[in-house]
Order: C-alpha cells, then sequence, then structure tokens
C-alpha cells in the first residue's frame, strides 16, 4: 500500500502506477482508471515480476513505461498511458506482504504476482515477535527507500520515500493467520498482541513519513479482511484501532481512505459511520452506491468493478451495470471515480471499453 500525500488533491493522472492508469479525457463522473492482474501482463506479455521486478529497479521502470505504452495502444480514445512515457520513479509493490516481511515472516516471490508472505506457523514465533525499531533499515522497507533514493538521483526527481501500511486487521491476520479470528473470538491474549502491534507500527510509519518531510499525509484503512468477520465482530474487535488510526491522521493534519473488499459493504455502512469522515471511501461494485453517496456525503467515493464479476459478464452486463451506476449517482458524479482493474487473462479486455464508453454516453 503506497503512502497517501494530500488525498484532498488527487487529479486524474497524477498518480498512475505500476498496476493501473487514468483516463485523461475529461468525463461526466470525476475519474476512471484501468488495469490488469500481474498474471495477465506475465501471461499476455511475458513480463516476469518475483525478484527481478522488486529488486530491478531499472527493470521495472521500463516495464511500466510498456505497461502505459500498452494501455495507450489498447485504448486510445481513454488518453490513458502514454504512446511513449517517460521514465518515472517506480517504487517496489510489496503489496499485503510488506509489514509480514518487516516482522519477520517468509517472502516468496511468484513471477506471475506481488510478493507474499507466509504468516507465522505457530503461537511461540507469534510471542516472540517485535515491532520493528529502525524503518530505514528494517527489509523490506530498507530497500524499498534506498530504490526511490536511487531512481531520484538517476532520474532528477524528488520523490518522497514514504512508507504506506495496510489496514489493522488485514496486518494482524498476516502475520497471524486464520487462528487470529479464534485469537479474537477468545478474547486471548494472542489476538489483542496482533492488533497492538498493528496499529502501534502504523502509528510508527506515519511518524517516520513526517520525520522526511510528508506533512498532513493520509492514511488508508484498508479493511479487505473485515468482509471474513462481518459488521458486529468488526465494531467488537477492529472499530476502535481504526479510529485511534484515523485520528491520528487527522490529528496531524491528514485524511484517510475507507477500503473495503467484497460484495458487503452495505451492511458495514452503520458501523463505519461511526469513524472520521473518510476523504475518499473505496469499495467493490455491488455496494448500494446512492445509499453509500447518502451515508457519506463529504467523502469522495471509488466504485470498483469485481475482477470475478467481469469475468463471467457479457458485454450487455457490464453495460446494463454501468447504467444503473451512473443513473444512481446522478447528481453526486463530481464525487465519483470507477474502477476497472485487477483483470485477469479469462476476462474480456473489450469490457473496459464497454464501461468508458458507457460512462461517456451520459456527457
Amino acid at each position: 500500500m503506497p503512502v497517501i500525500e494530500k488525498i484532498e488533491n488527487w487529479k486524474p493522472g497524477d498518480h498512475n502506477s505500476d498496476t493501473e492508469c487514468y483516463c485523461g479525457v475529461k468525463m461526466p463522473i470525476r475519474a476512471m482508471r484501468i488495469g490488469f492482474a500481474p498474471s495477465w501482463w506475465h501471461t499476455k506479455h511475458g513480463i516476469e515480476f518475483g525478484e527481478k521486478y522488486v529488486f530491478d529497479p531499472d527493470y521495472r521502470v521500463e516495464t511500466v513505461r510498456y505497461k502505459w505504452a500498452e494501455f495507450n495502444r489498447m485504448y486510445p480514445d481513454m488518453n490513458v498511458g502514454a504512446s511513449d512515457p517517460e521514465p518515472a520513479v517506480i517504487g517496489i509493490n510489496f503489496a499485503n506482504a510488506a509489514a509480514a516481511a518487516a516482522f519477520g515472516c517468509e517472502v516468496i516471490y511468484p513471477v506471475n504476482n506481488y510478493p507474499l508472505a507466509r504468516h507465522f506457523a505457530d503461537e511461540d514465533a507469534v510471542m516472540r515477535v517485535k515491532i520493528p525499531e529502525d524503518i530505514e533499515n528494517t527489509f523490506p522497507y530498507s530497500e524499498m527507500i534506498s530504490q526511490i533514493k536511487y531512481l531520484n538521483r538517476k532520474l532528477g526527481a524528488d520523490r518522497k520515500p514514504g512508507i504506506g501500511k495496510n489496514g489493522i486487521l488485514n496486518d494482524a491476520f498476516s502475520l497471524r493467520g486464520d487462528e487470529l479470528f479464534a485469537d479474537l473470538a477468545e478474547d486471548n491474549a494472542l489476538g489483542k498482541r496482533m492488533m497492538d502491534m498493528s496499529l502501534q507500527f502504523g502509528l510508527d510509519l506515519y511518524d517516520y513519513n513526517e520525520s522526511i518531510g510528508i506533512k498532513g499525509g493520509g492514511i488508508c484503512l484498508a479493511n479487505c479482511t473485515a468482509e471474513l468477520i462481518g459488521p458486529s465482530m468488526y465494531e467488537d474487535w477492529q472499530l476502535d484501532y481504526d479510529r485511534e488510526y484515523a485520528g491520528y491522521a487527522r490529528k496531524h493534519g491528514g485524511g484517510f481512505v475507507l477500503h473495503h473488499c467484497g460484495d458487503s459493504f452495505d451492511d458495514f455502512i452503520e458501523v463505519y459511520k461511526k469513524l472520521p469522515n473518510p476523504v475518499l471511501v473505496d469499495v467493490a461494485q455491488t455496494a448500494g452506491v446512492r445509499k453509500m453517496l447518502d451515508a457519506f456525503p463529504d467523502s469522495q467515493v471509488n466504485i470498483g468493478f469485481l475482477s470475478s464479476w467481469l469475468m463471467a459478464a457479457t458485454a450487455a452486463d457490464v453495460r446494463a451495470y454501468t447504467e444503473r451506476l451512473m443513473e444512481e449517482s446522478r447528481g453526486d458524479w463530481q464525487r465519483l471515480s470507477v474502477v476497472v482493474a485487477d483483470l485477469d487473462i479469462y476476462t474480456p479486455e473489450s469490457h473496459i471499453q464497454e464501461v468508458f464508453d458507457t460512462i461517456m454516453r451520459f456527457m
């Protein structure tokens, strides 16, 4: 999860990444971004992820240039990417494995995916683990920071080597695995230890970012695992941690993104309203759009098309859902962004164009 700087000022095209690109044309909505999963790039274009993508910054920069050019070639009327992209400072994408790696979990490097981490196998290891004290000299952050500095020198850039964090429950889960849920249900010391450490590490990372000049930065409450516990258990186990983490960012002049995976966001709305107001609510397409917009009237909203749904959908299905999305959000299009990303090799690439064309018919 990359660090978020001044999320209130995001503009389409400012944050093209190694995974996604923004459409650069004027649209009736705030923005649209598109992307493919690493497995798609590996299968269709032979791009090698794995250790080479992580540890060779020059290879990664050139690979991302290739991706951006391919986006531009595939979808010429979207003004996405560039025909001849300039090299950019592209940091390591450790996905969900960064914190687990920092705490000492084993990391694996698939050639068709971002790094993955194996959680600790036994309780003794969990009880022995400690929060890293020297972030700049703790892997993988040491590698992330050194590569950003290297690319800054090479490209004449000045990107701050800030570090983001996954969600509180997400990172606790990455350390403990499924046993975490039993720990929390039993209210035992292991579960509390994992959650306490995950929160404190998030606060430490925020302080580190401030120490290198990222003032008023934002955070992401990435609640990918909340779907596994439901809203009642979320309120009992996690809400207080999220409140403290979000409140810390607010106290330091920053905001936060609320991210929720899966199709259960509607069930969480009432408990999520107990958090301080998010700058951005980032959810999957199955969330009730109007209900969400009304529940968070001061927030920007991202609606992400589920790659699993797109894989089985027809062009007519995609068109019908996009039309419903636009109708339900009418009056709030300036707050709405659409994300069609993480598509795999079994999903028709034309679905991206179908979403774009349908949205543009509302101009």
